[in-house]
């Protein structure tokens, strides 16, 4: 297995020598795109999973909002009743890229959107 993978490396860096790229500039390429792809993904409005870690439970909607950058969709609502015995909820769900998803589940108490819980899935 491991002269598979010495073999597979020569052959690479061979490969790379060829055509122009040294070593080091071959390595740091992913990482920069990685990079530029974070960004990409924060100005197209899709919740990443840094982001995602950032909401926390009792957080308001607008903040969690601006940590997304978009709004979301709403799934799901329910206004509540009883003089406020049960509480209000509501779900929305916000864009993680391809195939993957957000959704965040709030409680309106005292009047302000707060978040009860959160999942997401990323593909």
């Amino acid at each position: 297995m491991n002269k598979i993978f010495a073999a597979l490396l020569g052959a690479l860096l061979s490969t790379a020598l060829l055509l122009g790229v040294s070593p080091a500039m071959a390595s740091a390429a992913p990482a920069a795109a990685s990079s530029a792809g974070a960004e990409t993904q924060a100005k197209r409005g899709i919740a990443t999973r840094k982001e995602f870690r950032r909401v926390k439970k009792n957080m308001p909607m607008q903040r969690v909002h601006r940590i997304f950058g978009i709004g979301g969709k709403q799934t799901y609502f329910s206004s509540g009743c009883c003089g406020g015995e049960v509480p209000a909820y509501q779900s929305r769900e916000y864009n993680a890229g391809r195939f993957s998803y957000v959704n965040v589940n709030y409680e309106r108490r005292n009047g302000t959107w707060r978040v009860e819980s959160k999942y997401g899935y990323w593909y």
